[in-house]
């Protein structure tokens, strides 16, 4: 597999890594993860597309500095297409632009900035999180199916971690402590006892199922 500048060849065909979508958009990769899975899930409805998703996404997974394996997708250019429809604002405007100059093999004339992404980071928008990204990230929702930094709050402190901004390796200990603990519908911190729901019911089935 080789990069291009924003595109990615494997095996003659090429290919749009999410991490670099990130970038160049200023998400997180995390929110770019979601937006696609979204689109998967809505894909995997249709007895049209279900049986052939890799036309569109392809999915794979490469090691954080700390070791753990996270998710990342190739997108073909009918990928792209897709997504980009959820992107909005500048973002959107930038991602279709790259992808569009990238497929059409214009990438040098639309100047698009070429992109490295080393095989063990995490791209991302900023370079720490607040409780409620980590919410967001983690899926960790109230019952009233709103975003719960409170319960993370609490995550935290039974971890012993203190603060307002947190990086990486933080979120990942959040991720690990809720997969270890079989993603808790009661969070218990002190005195204080927070209910919670998920978001990513298919991810915790097959997290819950490996255990």
């Amino acid at each position: 597999m080789s990069e291009n500048g924003f595109t990615v060849i494997k095996q003659n065909d090429r290919y749009i890594d999410s991490r670099k979508i990130a970038e160049i958009t200023g998400k997180r990769h995390g929110k770019i993860i979601r937006v696609i899975e979204k689109c998967i899930k809505t894909l995997i409805k249709s007895k049209i597309y279900s049986p052939n998703i890799s036309a569109f996404f392809i999915e794979n997974s490469y090691k954080t500095a700390e070791n753990d394996d996270e998710i990342y997708y190739l997108l073909t250019k009918n990928g792209c297409e897709i997504i980009s429809s959820k992107l909005a604002g500048n973002s959107g405007i930038l991602f279709r632009a790259a992808y569009i100059s990238s497929f059409s093999g214009t990438e040098q004339q639309a100047k698009t900035i070429p992109l490295t992404v080393p095989a063990n980071s995490v791209m991302r928008g900023d370079s720490t999180y607040n409780v409620s990204d980590i919410a967001e990230i983690c899926g960790v929702m109230s019952v009233n199916g709103k975003l719960h930094p409170r319960a993370v709050g609490a995550i935290l402190s039974i971890l012993g971690i203190g603060g307002e901004r947190f990086d990486e390796h933080t979120l990942n200990s959040v991720k690990r402590w809720l997969k270890s603990n079989r993603y808790p519908r009661r969070i218990r911190s002190g005195l204080k006892t927070y209910a919670v729901n998920y978001t990513l019911a298919d991810f915790l089935e097959g997290a819950n199922s490996d255990e």
